[in-house]
Formats: C-alpha cells, sequence, structure tokens
C-alpha cells in the first residue's frame, strides 16, 4: 500500500514553509491570532477563522512542485460569503499606546523649549538623570523583548526546577531576568553554561544582539550608560515609575486588582514572587496575559509609597 504525505497548516506553514514531498494539504480553516482587547488591557492569542487571502496561500503548499491537493474543512459557501477577503491587519488588533505616546512626545519637541539634542534626537528626561540605573534597565529591556530564555526539560522538571531557583531575585521577576543575563555574562557568554542552567542560548543571544542595538542608540544619542548595582531596589523604584499604570493591589491569596480600573489578575505560577516568603500587598507588572485565567506576567514587589511620589496624579498615601 502506498504512502502519501499530507500536512496540517498553521500561520506559519502559510508563507515560510515549504517542503518538496508535500503532496496533499489538510487546511482546517482556522489560525492563531494576537489580538489586544482594549477594554481589559490585556493580549491574547486566539483562534478565528483564516481568510480567503490565508486559504488560498495555504493551497498552495500542496503540490508545490508537482501535482497536489488541498483539503478544505469547510464549505464552499463559507469561504465565498462568510469568510474575510483579507487578514486583519495588524495594526488594528495591537496596543498602540506606545505609538501615541511617541507621537505626543515627538509633538511636544517641536517647540523652542522642546528637549531636542542637538543630533535631533529626543533626550533621555528627568526621570532617567533621576534613578542613574540604565545599565541595569537596559538589559532588563533586552529580556522583555525575547521569549521566556528558561526551559523546562520533560522528566527532569525537578532540574530544571532547581535551576531555575538559583537565579531567582524574590523580590522581582525583571530582577530575576537582570540576574540571569548578568550570570550568563559572568560565564563567558558560554552556551554550554546555558544548557546546564536550562536556558535558551537563542534567547539569550538574541537580548545581548538587543541590547547593543540599544547602547549604539545611547552613544548616538551622548546618553551616558549608569550604574545602580548592586542597589537593586533603585531598579525596582525604576519599574514602579514606569509601570504605575500596571500597579496591583492585593485582594485575596495570590490574587490582585489592577489600582486603576480595578481589573482582577492572577499572579503567575512561575513568579518569582512565590519564593518571598510573604504576600506583597502592592506589584506592578509588565503585562497580562489570558490562557486559563488572566496573569500578570513579570511582576515586581513594590512599596505603596512610590506609587504616591511617582504618580501624585493618580495615587495618595
Amino acid at each position: 500500500m502506498g504512502l502519501a504525505n499530507a500536512l496540517l497548516p498553521t500561520n506559519i506553514a502559510e508563507t515560510s514553509l515549504t517542503i518538496e514531498v508535500i503532496s496533499h494539504f489538510i487546511d482546517t480553516g482556522y489560525g492563531k491570532m494576537k489580538v489586544y482587547n482594549p477594554h481589559t488591557g490585556m493580549t491574547a492569542l486566539q483562534v478565528f477563522p483564516i481568510s480567503r487571502a490565508s486559504s488560498d496561500q495555504r493551497a498552495g503548499r500542496a503540490g508545490r512542485t508537482g501535482p497536489g491537493t488541498s483539503y478544505r474543512l469547510y464549505t464552499e459557501n463559507a469561504y465565498e460569503n462568510e469568510i474575510l477577503q483579507s487578514p486583519v491587519p495588524e495594526i488594528q488588533r495591537t496596543n498602540l499606546g506606545y505609538v501615541v505616546l511617541l507621537l505626543k512626545c515627538t509633538k511636544q519637541c517641536w517647540g523652542f523649549n522642546g528637549p531636542w539634542t542637538k543630533n535631533g534626537g529626543v533626550s533621555i528626561g528627568p526621570m532617567g538623570e533621576q534613578f542613574e540605573c540604565l545599565n541595569e534597565v537596559l538589559t532588563i529591556a533586552s529580556m522583555l523583548s525575547v521569549p521566556s530564555v528558561f526551559f523546562r526539560l520533560k522528566d527532569r522538571e525537578e532540574e530544571s526546577d532547581a535551576a531555575r531557583e538559583m537565579f531567582v531575585v524574590p523580590e522581582s521577576d525583571h530582577l530575576t531576568l537582570l540576574n540571569v543575563y548578568q550570570q550568563w555574562k559572568a560565564n563567558q557568554y558560554c552556551a554550554d553554561w546555558c544548557n546546564d542552567q536550562f536556558l535558551q542560548v537563542k534567547g539569550l543571544l538574541k537580548a545581548r544582539e538587543i541590547r547593543s542595538q540599544l547602547l549604539d542608540i545611547l552613544k548616538t544619542l551622548e546618553i551616558p550608560l549608569s550604574y545602580c548595582c548592586p542597589d537593586w531596589d533603585v531598579v525596582r523604584k525604576t519599574i514602579c515609575s514606569a509601570n504605575f499604570h500596571n500597579a496591583a493591589m492585593l485582594k485575596g491569596i495570590w490574587e490582585y486588582v489592577n489600582c486603576r480600573n480595578k481589573m482582577p489578575y492572577n499572579l503567575h505560577p512561575a513568579s518569582a514572587l512565590y519564593g518571598l516568603g510573604y504576600i506583597p500587598d502592592y506589584v506592578a507588572y509588565h503585562e497580562t496575559i489570558l490562557t486559563t485565567k488572566e496573569y500578570m506576567q513579570c511582576v515586581t514587589a513594590v512599596e505603596p509609597h512610590w506609587l504616591a511620589e511617582l504618580a501624585p496624579m493618580f495615587f495618595s498615601v
């Protein structure tokens, strides 16, 4: 009996995957798409019906170099009348908050007293000069720009968890990421060391590349690099100042509510704060994700008087 090669599609298979021996293609009519919900402030990876353009693109995967067949698990009527002509543009399903703030900042710079540098760039602003921990924040920003660098091997879960515990800074997931990068640097960026510590080498290399790019930008803007290590409380305060809008207060056991919009969130099971020994009353988080629950991701314990000091228009003691 002869055998046939078949492929079940994903979003990646639509455009970036070509396997010459594939002759049969099964199209489920669905794909995953990252969507931002402005009402909850959360981004979730959700399943949606694909568009006609995506369907046609998927059909092209079968018989790329010879005869092939694409099997669509939906009706011709659905293809003609129900699904969209093309995918929803990313700009319509992403958080544009950063872009809007950048545009507003640029608009303010057009005045005679705007914070333009002599090279035509925007200055770092008073907050950066206040905390003087640019080196540490630069590393954290780079680590936040890549997927999680921790991995957990099947049948070696206990070893993976023990290795992760070695890097944990109980007060902060942000500081935990900073600690990982600093330990990697202290070990000469060694790939074997990463494997022994259950760390993703590719993710760390990408973070180092991003950090190098950010350093180049700082040099172009003639912004000096400041250090605060080992006073990591300064870094926590900086994180609080940058994420005061993502501040949350304790509601129950590891359950929080956003201080401004009162949205309920849970602390992610992988958070370093579980090793703190107590439940912090206030935290600041980087982002929220929706899986089985609404989770805060990358969380740092903060002091309530920091919020009142750094964002007095929203908080008071």
